[in-house]
């Protein structure tokens, strides 16, 4: 398991990190709605969803979040270095079942986390608290770029006071559900495949170049999401952003998965997990939502 190295942060008070949700007019006693169909989006005001066409699927939103439907299976999770990125022994494995989910098309974007948390005390704009170190990348302002700088602590947070007012409940993904998506049914390393050649992936994946196992050189930040597509209809699973998990932890380390755009492309394969401190927002990770299903 890697550790990611990570910019200096500013820290703001926890009240500006920490806090309540206003009303949505939603009775939590009530039973959600059923979902239904293969993609959907979801309206991040009400939290209703709605069924919607595949060539809707790549559309992004500020106020709207679009999902897919995981189909429940068995998936094998490695327990953390899969591919000997950081020259260490490969992962042993464990077999795991994965319940239907939804999970996002794309990475949560800046626009859709303001939308989350309007009406709160929650941090509106965390991608500001990164003070990048020298030489390191500025981050992009835009509604439709990748939010960064987020956490554990707070992405977690977030969900669960925007759940606790809406019918359904918005949550990080384990790692059974996202390798789930990024495998399909043919299992390869990568979300692109087997291969590590750059013309294997340059066009699903935003990573560093790399020239046989050396890192040439950084990318230019992390692009507007939805302009990566992977398999099975999903964007940016390999590179882009960190993609944090709910599920697992490793001490005071959160873990990510997918690799980001200062990642070598072996970073990105399917199974390997890359860690980081559990408070600390990172310029290099953001998130990919899940909208859970009730039994």
């Amino acid at each position: 398991m890697t550790s990611i190295p990570f910019h200096r942060a500013v820290f703001l008070p926890l009240a500006l990190i920490v806090g309540g949700c206003s009303g949505t007019g939603f009775d939590p006693g009530l039973p959600a709605p059923k979902l239904d169909g293969t993609l959907l989006s979801v309206d991040l005001a009400t939290g209703l969803a709605t069924a919607i066409a595949e060539d809707q699927a790549g559309t992004v939103a500020s106020g709207r979040l679009v999902v897919r439907k995981v189909e429940a299976t068995t998936v094998a999770l490695a327990d953390g270095d899969a591919v000997a990125e950081a020259n260490a022994p490969v992962a042993g494995t464990r077999r795991v079942n994965v319940a239907t989910c939804y999970l996002a098309v794309t990475e949560l974007t800046q626009g859709q986390w303001t939308a989350l948390t309007t009406g709160t005390t929650h941090h509106r704009t965390p991608w500001t608290r990164i003070v990048p170190a020298d030489g390191a990348v500025p981050v992009t302002d835009g509604p439709n770029q990748p939010a960064t700088g987020l956490d554990l602590i707070l992405v977690t947070t977030v969900c669960a006071d925007w759940s606790s007012r809406r019918p359904f409940r918005l949550r990080l993904p384990s790692g059974g559900e996202w390798q789930a998506a990024a495998q399909g049914s043919d299992s390869p390393t990568y979300p692109w495949g087997d291969g590590l050649e750059e013309a294997d992936w340059k066009d699903t994946a935003h990573l560093r170049t790399t020239t046989g196992a050396s890192t040439t050189g950084p990318s230019a930040g992390p692009l507007r999401v939805a302009q990566k597509q992977a398999k099975n209809g999903f964007y940016d699973l390999a590179g882009n952003v960190a993609e944090l998990l709910g599920d697992e932890r490793s001490g005071d380390l959160a873990v990510l998965v997918g690799g980001s755009w200062n990642d070598n492309p072996r970073s990105a394969a399917i199974r390997n997990r890359q860690t980081a401190p559990i408070g600390i927002p990172l310029a290099t990770a953001g998130c990919r939502l899940v909208l859970e299903v009730t039994p």
